[in-house]
């Protein structure tokens, strides 16, 4: 009987302050809702009545007006959606002139002949207690769902429980798009349907807004009204609720006790990260105190192995990706996002059948993986890689990073090394300009990348070729590219001519200035191996400034 929008004007003419009342037109329109409702006493109402109102009024009122006024009032009424309107005829005119009866009744204009003998007052009362108690109602049941939203916290729950409890009070397919943790979350009983098109379009994170807005998709070719309202942290949008009104529209009520939920999800998401953080601390603790040079924390580091299933005497190798592009970002976004990175890695790492922990150190994620041999790691390591880039690529959660891969190692106390490998493969990621760099891939940049060497390399470099480079600088001439395609060609000068698009006579000339300059014969095998080696060091030299 009681609608959350309003109360049934038919339902209204079934009660006893009703009685008496008869429908005279409008039979069409006698289920619209009553919202409100107001006395007119001249035709000048018009100006203030709103949609829903039933208005109530006597044939006085438009008893010496022209009928065609009184004609464009019904019509006007009609226009502005006007629930009703409830006439005493008697005693002030016989009836209602026909032809207007028949114009409200084309319209599906409810007009309702009123009783003389009852006041108005009789009427508006219990009309607007009823109004008053679906307020009520509306609210009771807004709170219901809110008390069961925070009983479930209390409990322990989760956003599983909760989209769950939502469905079955609300009666519609309720899920929750959690972008923090990028996952959809569903009821225990799921309509397949809509968990696919909630997942589709997730996918698209199209939904990333801060407001609360509605669509209408298709589903088995019947029209779907679709909700989404967000779940806010901090003025950040960490999901959406997802409701979809199948089987009835999606209410008020709907939409209130949605936005309840949504205030405890924010709760329970906050609650999440949390934990998350918690975790993530004591593993950056541990893996600090394993690659430490400090023997005695080291040493405390192996003896907590064990709890994150770690067999000191198997073998280990550490891959470390390096964060590009949050410097500008806040310390608390950057926080998250950096949460949010490591959840969606140990995602994908669960799905391979290796030891691992996952670790942070400012902008650096550190993947330690547990090995059987070198064997399991040969056979598996490209695979995971491929799985890093694939969980890395989305742009909207890192703008760009580099992946560096140490060697493998025997026994986790010589854990530390694989991680210098790891950075110094991210070091020296300009020389490949790839994504992942594999540090036993590197050939010689191996060797000229140690720090012990930088001296030596860098005296070698100054004998060698840096005169070629001020003499390019000076002259803006390109003779160590000539140089290095020389190499990239084994000598072959017909080659360099065409890769360089330059006259072979030019390209003599410029290998004759570059033996004059460096007073290095290419045709020499030593001399041509040290220039070699010097343009080497001269890229190791560049990414290190």
């Amino acid at each position: 009987m009681i609608n959350e929008k309003g109360i049934g004007l038919n339902d209204l003419m079934e009660m006893d302050f009703f009685k008496g009342g008869k429908l005279i037109a409008g039979k069409k329109g006698i289920n619209e809702l009553v919202v409100n409702v107001n006395i007119m006493v001249d035709l000048d109402i018009m100006n203030w009545v709103k949609p829903g109102e039933l208005l109530l009024t006597t044939a006085y009122v438009f008893k010496n007006e022209p009928l065609n006024r009184v004609k464009q009032m019904i019509i006007e009424f009609k226009e502005k959606g006007l629930a009703g309107l409830c006439v005493k005829i008697y005693p002030y005119i016989q009836e209602l002139d026909p032809s207007l009866v028949a114009l409200a009744d084309e319209l599906g204009f409810p007009v309702i002949d009123l009783d003389y003998e009852v006041p108005f007052n009789d009427i508006m009362t219990p009309i607007y207690k009823l109004l008053l108690n679906r307020q009520a109602l509306i609210l009771d049941k807004v709170e219901a769902v809110h008390n069961e939203t925070m009983a479930i916290l209390l409990k322990g729950g989760t956003a599983v429980d909760i989209v769950d409890m939502l469905t079955g009070n609300l009666e519609h397919p309720t899920f929750y798009v959690d972008y923090q943790f990028d996952e959809v979350i569903s009821p225990y009983k799921v309509d397949e349907r809509f968990l696919k098109i909630t997942n589709t379009y997730a996918r698209t994170r199209q939904m990333v807004i801060g407001r609360k807005r509605t669509d209408t998709i298709t589903v088995d070719e019947q029209s779907v009204e679709r909700t989404f309202i967000p779940v806010l942290v901090k003025d950040e949008v960490h999901g959406h609720l997802v409701v979809y009104g199948h089987k009835r529209p999606i209410g008020n009520v709907d939409i209130l006790s949605l936005e309840s939920a949504a205030s405890l999800l924010a709760i329970e998401s906050l609650k999440k990260l949390s934990i998350k953080e918690v975790e993530n601390k004591y593993k950056a603790e541990f893996f600090d105190d394993l690659i430490a040079n400090d023997s005695i924390r080291r040493e405390k580091a192996i003896e907590r192995a064990g709890n994150y299933g770690f067999r000191p005497e198997s073998h280990y190798s550490i891959v470390s990706i390096k964060l590009i592009g949050d410097e500008d970002q806040g310390g608390l976004i950057k926080s998250q996002r950096m949460t949010k990175v490591i959840y969606l890695l140990e995602l994908m790492l669960m799905k391979v059948s290796q030891t691992y922990l996952v670790s942070t150190k400012e902008q650096t994620i550190n993947l330690l993986f547990m090995w059987k041999d070198k064997v399991s790691y040969k056979k598996n390591i490209g695979t995971i890689l491929n799985h890093v880039e694939e969980t890395l690529s989305d742009k909207s959660l890192v703008p760009d990073f580099i992946v560096g891969v140490g060697r493998i190692y025997e026994d986790i106390i010589n854990t530390h090394q694989s991680l210098t490998d790891a950075l110094k493969a991210i070091e020296l990621s300009g020389i490949n300009q790839t994504k992942t760099i594999i540090f036993d891939e590197l050939g010689i940049y191996k060797l000229l990348s140690h720090d012990v060497l930088r001296d030596e390399l860098t005296e070698f470099y100054q004998a060698s070729i840096e005169p070629l480079v001020a003499y390019d600088k000076k002259r803006d001439t390109d003779l160590v590219k000539t140089l290095e395609i020389y190499f990239e060609m084994n000598g072959n000068l017909k080659k360099m001519s065409e890769s360089l698009f330059t006259h072979y006579n030019t390209i003599l000339y410029r290998i004759t200035r570059i033996k004059e300059i460096t007073n290095k014969d290419l045709d020499d095998e030593q001399d041509r191996y040290g220039l070699q080696t010097a343009l080497k060091i001269k890229h190791i030299l560049e990414l290190k400034r």
